[in-house]
């Protein structure tokens, strides 16, 4: 063995240790030779352990292959139980192994981000629609620096994930989808059509039917109805802002958009600018995303599901054997419990 400054190591000593190792189908304790070598020269040490083992675990590396492929398919709690371990110790592998995942994993110029499973944060890449890796939510200290190498070009996040990661548009490129900017908005012109009654003469009855067609199925057309209310009154004004805000946030074009949603910020003054609050705080705070690239007018397509909930740890693995098994077998199902569903 020759040591890093370019001279020949001695040996200095052999030892066993004990290790969880694959044979024969089953996981095994099994006796590993640990050979330390010296360098006479600067006094650094190495060792060599044979068989091969995993990094930072006592166990070899087709062991622990075996029982990633064994968590992907089986959970955490039995594949410990399968190769007479502890949980702890399969997690901090499952850690471990995820990270090198993520840290050999090619990050999507073109990101995606959707919240799955309620608290998970699926990173798709937008050219391909497939998913790339999963985080444990928007606060997960990895995603950040895995993104940031090399930095996308674009962001896209979803409804769920855009508010909390607004402040990351400091740092990266992001925009939303007109879809995702409608979903954002609806909710907000029903709520701002309750204030009607408290700012104009609008009736109760009048402002609560504007406000549950608001927040039907199909907005854009209900908006111009005439049967929702009487011409000249504040309620049919206020469905017109609200319709020429929709055919805004619908352009095809992100210059025309983005110069319509100006001119409608400017049409609410004096007390519709009281009724219209919380739009116009929203339309302030994302700026920055609404029709800040043009891959914000493309169709959304589907998020990701995943068969069962599980940790997002164990679905980045599922998704990287997924990505090393299609060439070789031409299928996408990862495994029989965690497999992705759709994108």
């Amino acid at each position: 063995m020759i040591c890093g400054c370019g001279q020949r190591m001695v040996g200095n000593g052999i030892r066993t240790q004990r290790i969880t190792d694959w044979r024969g189908d089953t996981f095994v304790s099994a006796a590993a030779e640990v050979r330390r070598f010296r360098c006479g020269a600067c006094g650094s040490t190495e060792r060599l352990v044979s068989p091969d083992t995993e990094s930072g675990f006592r166990m070899s590396r087709i062991a622990a292959d075996r029982i990633i492929d064994r968590v992907i398919d089986k959970g955490i709690t039995r594949s410990a139980a399968d190769a007479n371990l502890d949980s702890a110790t399969v997690s901090r592998l499952v850690s471990s192994r995820t990270n090198a995942v993520l840290h050999d994993t090619e990050r999507p110029r073109m990101a995606r981000l959707d919240m799955v499973d309620g608290n998970m944060l699926c990173v798709s890449d937008i050219r391909t629609k497939e998913p790339v890796a999963v985080f444990a939510g928007c606060r997960d200290d990895r995603l950040v620096p895995w993104l940031s190498r090399p930095y996308p070009s674009v962001i896209v996040p979803d409804a769920f994930c855009a508010p909390q990661l607004l402040k990351l548009s400091a740092t990266f490129k992001m925009a939303m989808s007109a879809q995702t900017v409608l979903d954002l908005v609806r909710p907000l012109l029903s709520r701002a059509a309750g204030k009607l009654p408290d700012i104009t003469d609008t009736p109760h009855e009048v402002a609560a039917n504007v406000s549950q067609v608001l927040g039907g199925a199909d907005p854009i057309r209900q908006a111009t109805t005439a049967s929702v209310t009487s011409a000249g009154t504040p309620a049919r004004h206020f469905m017109r802002l609200c319709g020429q805000l929709f055919d805004a946030l619908s352009s095809r074009d992100a210059d025309v958009g983005q110069n319509s949603v100006k001119l409608w910020r400017s049409a609410c003054t004096g007390a519709w600018e009281r009724v219209f609050a919380s739009v116009i705080h929203f339309l302030d705070a994302f700026a920055a995303l609404v029709f800040s690239h043009p891959v914000c007018l493309e169709p959304r397509f589907p998020a990701p599901k995943f068969e069962l909930s599980t940790p997002a740890n164990v679905l980045s693995l599922s998704l990287d054997r997924m990505r090393r098994l299609a060439p070789v077998t031409g299928l996408r199902p990862a495994g029989p419990r965690y497999a992705l569903i759709s994108h």
